[in-house]
This record gives structure tokens, C-alpha cells and sequence, in this order.
């Protein structure tokens, strides 16, 4: 099972900072609305290399290949 962690960052000042690891794509957003209904709206975004990779498993259908395959002359 996929590892998520949360950084939460509560600076002097009172400025919180968020920062998520761990889940692909937006699926990190589920976790921003949470702590937005907390804790309030957010003022910046910032996103991380994660936020851009997919997410989940590339599927393959072996027959398909098989068969483009075989019709290539």
C-alpha cells in the first residue's frame, strides 16, 4: 500500500504550511480541502513533481500486442 505523509508547518508568525507526499497526480488535492475546512482558505498553491506524474498502473492486454504483432508482415 501507497505511503502518504503530511508536513504540517506552523511558523511564528502564524502561517501554516502544508506539504503532501506520497500520492500521484491530483489526488493530493483530497487532502488540501481537508485541511482547508480546518483550518481556512489557502492564499498560495505550490506543486511538486508528484502533482504532475500519473497515477496508478499502466495495464497491457497481451493478446492486442500478440495480434499487432502477427499482422506486421
Amino acid at each position: 500500500m501507497e505511503q502518504h505523509d503530511i508536513e504540517i508547518r506552523i511558523a511564528k508568525g502564524g502561517k501554516v504550511r502544508l506539504h503532501v507526499r506520497g500520492p500521484k497526480g491530483e489526488r493530493c488535492l483530497s487532502y488540501l480541502d481537508l485541511f482547508e475546512q480546518i483550518v481556512g482558505p489557502v492564499e498560495e498553491r505550490q506543486y511538486t513533481h508528484e502533482f504532475f506524474e500519473r497515477e496508478g498502473r499502466v495495464k497491457v492486454d497481451v493478446e492486442s500486442v500478440q495480434r499487432v504483432h502477427e499482422a506486421e508482415p
